[in-house]
């Protein structure tokens, strides 16, 4: 029963990490799905068919949430999903600038493409209003960093 509550939670770790939310065939969630559904029925047909005994089944039962994890992993680790990116950045008067990579942010099979995208939404929310003056930001993303910039002092 352990090992069950063991695949369980891997089951939850991979469907957050790879899974498509609000598209049940999506590309990902199947391949999720035909993961999981290899591992979990690997132990009961290995034995049906006799190539497992009691002792070997326990054996490969315990290690089949390692190994969906790993094969998920496999399948599904360089897939990029569609997600949003937040963070904050600070302004005082010495920088007038701020760039932040988002290569970790976007699968590696994918990273070269969006370097070249220029149709990355950005919003851009100021936190804290400073009442001494107020600047005019831009925000982009550009080569695959985001880029915020003071444009200009107003008031």
């Amino acid at each position: 029963m352990q090992i069950q509550n063991v695949t369980n939670v891997v089951n939850s770790v991979q469907a957050a990490a790879y899974g498509q939310k609000g598209r049940l065939l999506a590309t990902n969630n199947l391949l999720l799905a035909g993961n999981q559904l290899f591992w979990t029925l690997l132990d009961p047909v290995l034995q049906r068919v006799g190539a497992l005994d009691a002792a070997s089944a326990t054996v490969v039962a315990a290690l089949a949430p390692l190994g969906s994890l790993l094969t998920g992993g496999v399948l599904l680790a360089d897939r990029q999903t569609v997600r949003f990116i937040s963070g904050t950045a600070t302004f005082d008067n010495t920088h007038r600038e701020f760039r932040e990579s988002l290569r970790d942010q976007v699968g590696e099979r994918l990273w070269p493409a969006f370097r070249r995208r220029t149709d990355v939404p950005v919003n851009l929310t100021i936190l804290e209003d400073s009442q001494e003056s107020a600047f005019l930001l831009q925000a982009q993303v550009d080569q695959g960093s985001v880029l915020i910039r003071i444009a200009d002092e107003v008031g």
